[in-house]
């Protein structure tokens, strides 16, 4: 199972969303005098340290069900076909994520400016990897059945 390149490519995936969960996605500075907020997967921080909003949980609930999926994907080593299948969803949650994280930093914008950190690229380098992932396994199958023709 780990000497696949797929495994390492899906594991970095799951590492990559896990930081994303634990770090400042986007940070809102006020045009003029003001404290900054910062956006979470779980929250909207003000300035003062108090919540403000709760909208960005959805981001949060995205990356969960990502990682899940992607682990799945991980222990599901010994069909191919369904592997597929788990990376081609682990990359349209990942692109779900990106269209809302999009839609909540423009509706919680206001008149801010947003200043995206880079834990809001991390989603994106995980669908690169789970990509590559996919591409591996499907020539990973394509392989083994080349070689049962041959038998």
């Amino acid at each position: 199972m780990i000497q696949r390149i797929q495994t390492v490519y899906l594991a970095l995936a799951v590492i990559m969303l896990v930081f994303c969960c634990c770090m400042g996605l986007a940070e809102f500075e006020p045009v003029g005098m003001g404290l900054s907020s910062t956006m979470y997967s779980l929250m909207l921080i003000n300035g003062e340290g108090t919540v403000e909003s709760y909208l960005p949980s959805v981001l949060f609930g995205i990356v969960v069900v990502t990682e899940l999926v992607s682990v799945l994907a991980i222990m599901n080593y010994h069909n191919r076909r369904g592997q597929m299948k788990l990376c081609t969803v682990a990359m349209i949650c990942n692109l779900l994520w990106v269209a809302c994280f999009a839609g909540l930093t423009v509706m919680l914008k206001g008149d801010a400016t947003v200043h995206p950190c880079f834990a809001s690229c991390l989603p994106v380098i995980a669908f690169v990897l789970t990509f590559l992932a996919r591409r591996a396994i499907k020539s990973d199958d394509e392989l083994v059945r080349s070689a049962d023709r041959i038998r």
